[in-house]
């Protein structure tokens, strides 16, 4: 029995090739279009009501009229969502798609904003076909695409005026602090993962996905317009995909000239925990997240992945702010390492040793970067517990140089040993295999000259 996912898959396909073969596709959707606009409707559930009302039942026998009896019967049981799907439901879904795109450009032109109505098919690609019909109609239609740029306006100086509107009320208060905290002083930490996540519901915020699809420059800039990382951070979409790189190249400066983050720094780094979700996916198939591993090659999955990284670290060179933003992420992704969480797969087959997204994530970026002469300054400016993460990051680009055993000793006299990170297992992290800091060590070491004159773990501080 084909899983969900296959079923449809194939039930859009059908509904695709229906209209494609059929003359009379644009009359069907005006006439969608007319009855969706005067049910009066508001992207609720569908109920008997609606579909024992009278336009439904006129709908539904012009349909029969134009030999479409499933799609009629699919549209008289419209309000049942248990048992079979009728084989009709697609091709309406599909049309329910298209229809609300028609009204919703056509709302656009009279500068109003009147969300679509898709009438809880979502999950049978009525939001698919929406998404796409509108984005290739605004390319084709300036005055529309201006009003859908007024649109976007709107909603952005919305959440500027008024960002608790979009949480509960029992967390309205903690949202505005902190808007206004973040407004005040951008936080790196606060930008890579928010404390609000779990508070904010932004629903309008499909229209970024819209902006990203008609002009990616625009979408980048009013992104960085948002007030907070956790509205950027809703909107941007891990199925970016190859598209990503060119993002990271285009996203608004994270830094200024002098090191300090900006407020619309948050774009570039959501867009970089993206591609994290992006390299995932590659090693590990469709469903990384879930852990639940797919059949792959993994020697295919293994170029394709050098692949991404390369052009993933090509737009990051090309940055005004490269790299400093690169420093930034290799610190995080290490973070993120020895947490495990999501970069920690739980399957026990041979390949999972063979292909690690994190290690090759970590090596590239790491090759693109230079040793930096303010290492030490660089790892103070942290709190101990954090101090690690930056020595392992300094380690990782050392290991990397063209020539590393020449810099091996001065790095680590001058650095682990001064340093000396302040939590008890710190020695035995940076000499373990098992973690992130601990691989990237061994490797640093592997590169020295006599590697065991240079380096002896000793309790919680380093000698020589």
């Amino acid at each position: 029995m084909a899983d969900w996912k296959t079923v449809r898959a194939d039930g859009i396909a059908a509904a695709k090739r229906i209209l494609d073969e059929r003359s009379d596709t644009a009359e069907l959707r005006a006439i969608v279009a007319s009855w969706i606009a005067g049910i009066g409707l508001e992207g609720s559930q569908p109920s008997e009501d609606l579909t024992s009302d009278p336009s439904t039942v006129d709908l539904a026998e012009d349909l029969e009229r134009r030999n479409l009896p499933k799609l009629a019967e699919a549209l008289r049981l419209l309000h049942q969502r248990e048992g079979k799907i009728p084989q009709g439901h697609w091709l309406l879904a599909k049309l329910v798609g298209l229809a609300a795109a028609d009204n919703f450009a056509q709302a656009l032109i009279e500068d109003e904003f009147r969300p679509p109505v898709l009438l809880s098919m979502d999950n049978e690609g009525s939001s698919d076909a929406f998404m796409s019909a509108l984005s290739e109609r605004l390319k084709s239609d300036q005055t529309a695409q201006d009003g859908f740029w007024r649109a976007v306006e709107r909603l952005v100086k919305q959440l500027h005026s008024k960002p608790e509107a979009s949480g509960l009320s029992a967390h309205q208060e903690t949202i505005t602090r902190a808007v206004q905290s973040y407004q005040a002083k951008p936080d790196v930490e606060e930008a890579w993962e928010s404390h609000l996540d779990s508070h904010v519901f932004f629903g309008d915020g499909y229209l970024f996905d819209i902006a990203r699809r008609v002009s990616p420059a625009r979408y980048l800039e009013y992104l960085g317009q948002l007030p907070h990382p956790v509205f950027v951070e809703q909107w941007v979409a891990e199925n970016h995909g190859r598209n990503l790189p060119d993002l990271v190249r285009a996203a608004p400066l994270a830094f200024d000239q002098a090191g300090t983050f900006q407020p619309q720094g948050m774009v570039i780094l959501c867009l970089l925990k993206a591609c994290s979700a992006e390299c995932r996916r590659i090693a590990w198939g469709e469903e990384a997240a879930a852990h639940d591993r797919q059949v792959i090659d993994i020697d295919s999955a293994s170029s394709e992945l050098r692949i991404f990284v390369d052009a993933l670290i090509g737009g990051l060179s090309k940055r005004q702010d490269g790299t400093l933003v690169a420093w930034c992420w290799l610190e995080h992704l290490i973070l993120e390492g020895e947490r495990g969480g999501s970069w920690r797969y739980n399957g026990q087959d041979r390949e999972e040793a063979v292909l690690d997204p994190l290690v090759t994530l970590i090596g590239q970026l790491s090759s693109m970067l230079r040793s930096r002469p303010d290492y030490i300054a660089w790892i103070n400016e942290v709190q101990p517990l954090r101090r690690i993460n930056r020595i392992a990051a300094v380690l990782a680009v050392a290991g990397q140089q063209q020539s590393p055993g020449a810099d091996l000793t001065p790095t680590l006299t001058d650095v682990l040993i001064p340093v000396a990170p302040s939590y008890p297992l710190a020695g035995s992290a940076l000499s373990s295999p098992d973690c992130v800091v601990g691989r990237i060590g061994g490797g640093y070491l592997l590169s020295a000259n006599n590697p065991v004159h240079h380096w002896k773990p000793s309790g919680t501080r380093f000698a020589r």
